[in-house]
């Protein structure tokens, strides 16, 4: 059985749809984003613990909501990780060209046990460029690239752990991907854009209803 690892609910909703009734089914997938918050290797004992303390910091009371769903997926992982260290099996990642993806293949790839078979599924390159994320691709398209995978070959293995835990050094809270680079930035990064986005939200002209009174 090899085991498929996707980034994000909607992801793993359409992987599972495209692997249909096959007898090797089985897909996890990763919650957390790792592009903000301080990086924590999920092989650490207190990853979920510093993850959650950083979330809940920031969070207003929406997002709270959403922390119980995460926790769980937290201890759902740390449990898959405790078995798949008892009885190794292939692994495949799927992991397009965007910093949620680049930033969790790297966390994963530092949180699996050494002895097991890693393999990279990208469906930006698979798409020649038009996705950008694995949850854009229809079940249709993941079903044909279900077995495409290219087995990640050590030197490039140890290279994406060196790359994850340079960023654990940096400590920063914020990262980008760009040109196939993971930076750690600042935090006000994407405060202009912020601000030109509202500014042209507040510009774009009203419609509503005309009244005679």
């Amino acid at each position: 059985m090899t085991v498929q690892i996707v980034f994000g609910e909607a992801a793993a909703g359409c992987l599972k749809v495209a692997m249909g009734t096959r007898p090797d089914k089985s897909v996890i997938h990763w919650e957390d984003d790792l592009m903000s918050g301080p990086p924590v290797c999920a092989a650490s004992q207190n990853w979920e613990d510093v993850r959650l303390c950083w979330r809940e910091s920031i969070a207003n009371e929406e997002a709270r909501q959403y922390l119980p769903y995460l926790k769980s997926n937290m201890e759902a992982w740390r449990e898959w990780l405790s078995r798949l260290s008892a009885n190794p099996v292939p692994v495949v990642v799927w992991a397009a060209d965007n910093v949620f993806e680049q930033t969790g293949l790297r966390g994963v790839l530092a949180s699996l046990p050494p002895g097991v078979s890693v393999s990279v599924m990208n469906v930006t390159v698979a798409s020649e460029g038009r996705l950008r994320y694995t949850g854009e691709a229809a079940p249709d398209e993941l079903a044909s690239w279900i077995g495409n995978a290219e087995p990640l070959v050590p030197r490039t293995r140890e290279w994406l752990i060196r790359d994850w835990r340079r960023l654990v050094k940096e400590a920063g809270l914020l990262r980008i991907y760009e040109n196939g680079h993971l930076q750690t930035t600042d935090e006000s990064y994407f405060d202009e854009t912020i601000v030109q986005v509202v500014r042209t939200y507040r510009q774009r002209p009203r419609a509503g209803l005309k009244s005679d009174c």
